[in-house]
């Protein structure tokens, strides 16, 4: 048998288990229902006290109030770069692009996986940083070695240089 009933807004379950169930569910309650009540008397002594004068206005602190509640936004590099450049960095990323390693393996729609180079598949490390076809508008973008990790999540200007390659290459990724 199981009753129930409320108090301010707290519930208290009695039932044929053991009684200290009971008598905990009772001091909990008992405890918020103390909590509350100093927290009203608090209330109420700040309330006759002076209030300071707010030279901000009712509508004003209900901006400033919602603008700290706000999450705050950092945009990274990658996030303040087009769409386009975007999309390109990302497909180069995953993997998931146009290039004939992922066409073939995972659509069946180049003949080959290989580069057109014929030394190995298309992918994105080999056309950043292998592909004797691409040698020269390499050199251009990047006149040093670069390992591929700064190429795909270095800062905004080597990412930048990652897409103007890709552009200057002509390659669709």
């Amino acid at each position: 048998m199981l009753l129930s009933y409320s108090v301010e807004s707290s519930t208290v379950k009695f039932s044929n288990t053991k009684s200290n169930n009971i008598f905990s569910s009772i001091k909990d309650t008992n405890k918020e229902i103390i909590i509350q009540e100093r927290a009203d008397e608090l209330a109420k002594e700040g309330a006759v006290e002076d209030q300071p004068e707010n030279c901000v206005s009712f509508s004003e602190q209900k901006t400033i109030i919602k603008a700290l509640m706000r999450p705050r936004t950092n945009r990274d590099d990658y996030h303040t770069m087009s769409r386009e450049q975007q999309v390109n960095l990302i497909r180069l990323r995953t993997g998931h692009n146009r290039l004939n390693a992922h066409m073939n393996r995972k659509f069946k729609l180049t003949p080959s996986p290989t580069c057109a180079c014929g030394q190995e598949d298309q992918t994105a490390e080999h056309i950043l940083q292998r592909c004797p076809l691409l040698d020269e508008e390499r050199k251009e973008v990047w006149p040093s070695p670069t390992p591929l990790q700064t190429k795909l999540y270095g800062s905004r200007h080597e990412l930048e240089k990652t897409t103007t390659f890709i552009t200057s290459a002509g390659l669709i990724v």
